[in-house]
């Protein structure tokens, strides 16, 4: 994958891995992590 997160709204619940408490899991485990994507 990527260093980025697709953040993009649309229909459908919110997406899992654009919650808060998962992206700064993230930023402490994937030091290739960009951020996220709008």
């Amino acid at each position: 994958p990527s260093g980025w997160v697709d953040c993009m709204p649309g229909p459908g619940p919110a997406k899992p891995q654009c919650q808060r408490d998962h992206l700064d899991w993230i930023k402490a485990n994937c030091p290739d992590f960009e951020g996220v994507a709008y």
